[in-house]
């Protein structure tokens, strides 16, 4: 009594700074760029159920807006898996929200387009948005996105960047809705050394609800 008060160093600090630990660890994680897709079985933006043979990094905030997953092995600017779902009618592809004012709106997707107008529409949403006019589609042909009939195209493309990359998208219309399963790549030799498990995940589509 009538004395001084006496701090005791380190005990009365221990919650707080634990506190604040766990904080900061917490904000990180909701910061965090990527989450690892482990092997196997994954739903997909809620529409699509793949099966994917090796470990993914799915981008938090993909640059697109609309329903969109984009997974990455080695960062976006050298390879991604892209997975757009449910494209509607009037709707378009490849779009940013942010767009400035008086810009043209992007192309939109119609429910009776073809497998080639839809690949056609692709190309042009990639020069839009890589401001490049160098996009070349080939080898559009019919196959299967799960159980529904679909369409399979092949994409070389240079951007700003100044970087080829080569990509190949399946996709198909499924009630006037436009699912699309997206893979491109800086390099050959790296558009090579993933396309397999492309190939897996492709003819592994499910769709959630079918």
């Amino acid at each position: 009594p009538g004395g001084k008060a006496r701090s005791v160093k380190g005990a009365p600090m221990r919650a707080p700074r634990r506190a604040l630990l766990l904080l900061a660890l917490l904000l990180g994680a909701c910061a965090a760029p990527y989450a690892l897709v482990p092997p196997g079985r994954q739903i997909v933006a809620g529409t699509l159920s793949v099966q994917s043979g090796i470990a993914w990094n799915r981008i938090n905030a993909p640059p697109w807006a609309g329903k969109v997953e984009v997974w990455t092995q080695d960062g976006a600017a050298l390879d991604s898996l892209t997975f757009i779902v449910g494209t509607g009618d009037g709707e378009p592809l490849l779009w940013r929200e942010s767009r400035s004012g008086g810009a043209p709106p992007p192309p939109a997707f119609r429910r009776d387009m073809t497998g080639i107008e839809i690949a056609e529409l692709f190309a042009a949403s990639l020069a839009r948005n890589h401001q490049t006019p160098i996009v070349e589609v080939t080898r559009v042909t019919p196959t299967q996105l799960g159980a529904a009939p679909g369409f399979r195209f092949e994409v070389r493309y240079v951007g700003r960047d100044e970087v080829e990359r080569a990509g190949t998208a399946v996709g198909a219309v499924r009630a006037g809705r436009l699912d699309l399963v997206w893979f491109e790549s800086a390099g050959g030799d790296r558009y090579r050394r993933h396309l397999a498990e492309f190939e897996r995940i492709v003819a592994s589509v499910r769709f959630v609800g079918e």
